[in-house]
């Protein structure tokens, strides 16, 4: 057939939610592993399956819904810190985490979730044994865009580390989002080598009118 030789890469995508559709899929475009017609970054390291859902082990939107759980311990470590795919995270953003994970598993449980195939881990980021799992080197990054003096956003952004969260020093509420960006995005632009859109902003008005702020390199 003539979509016999055609391969697809989903990346980072949750279920679709429908098992019909996921047993199409998976009958339609079975796993293929990466030939060795492949070079670059495509073999070198990587682990790389085609007709397969590629997700970094540490991002939680490829378990939505129905594997959200796995992303954090609902049991709290002696400490009263909670461990999760991210690092430790002090007890009040760990419960809050833990809590949404169980409504979310109780909805998905009735709505009849069923993900598609996945091949967990972009390297140095492999896919963890289990919640607390400290990540390897070089560290996790995340992009950050620097501003001129006039507040116009300097193109391309720059890496910058994310810290390592563990029992002694535990992510709070306001890391949450940052952790989200840097394992739902940022991890994916570092594997395929591409740099992102600049941030979209709204200038506030100036005296005068309103000036469009503008993109410096």
């Amino acid at each position: 057939p003539l979509w016999a030789s055609v391969k697809v890469l989903p990346t980072a995508g949750a279920t679709p939610g429908n098992a019909s559709f996921s047993a199409w899929f998976r009958a339609y475009y079975p796993p293929v592993p990466a030939s060795s017609q492949c070079t670059g970054r495509w073999v070198a390291g990587w682990n790389l399956t085609w007709n397969t859902d590629l997700a970094n082990g540490q991002d939680a939107v490829p378990r939505a819904w129905d594997r959200i759980s796995e992303m954090v311990n609902p049991n709290p470590a002696p400490s009263g810190n909670y461990i999760t795919q991210w690092g430790y995270a002090d007890p009040p953003t760990g419960k809050f985490l833990a809590d949404a994970a169980a409504v979310a598993m109780d909805i998905a449980s009735k709505h009849y979730y069923q993900p598609l195939s996945f091949s967990f881990g972009i390297p140095p980021f492999p896919a963890p044994p289990g919640p607390g799992s400290v990540w390897g080197s070089p560290p996790w990054v995340i992009y950050t865009w620097n501003t001129t003096a006039s507040g116009a956003t300097m193109y391309p952004p720059q890496w910058a580390p994310v810290p390592q969260f563990t029992d002694s020093a535990p992510f709070t509420r306001k890391d949450v989002r940052m952790l989200f960006t840097a394992t739902h995005d940022c991890q994916y632009d570092l594997m395929f080598g591409v740099v992102p859109l600049p941030p979209m902003q709204i200038p506030p008005p100036r005296a005068g009118g309103a000036s469009a702020r503008h993109w410096e390199p």
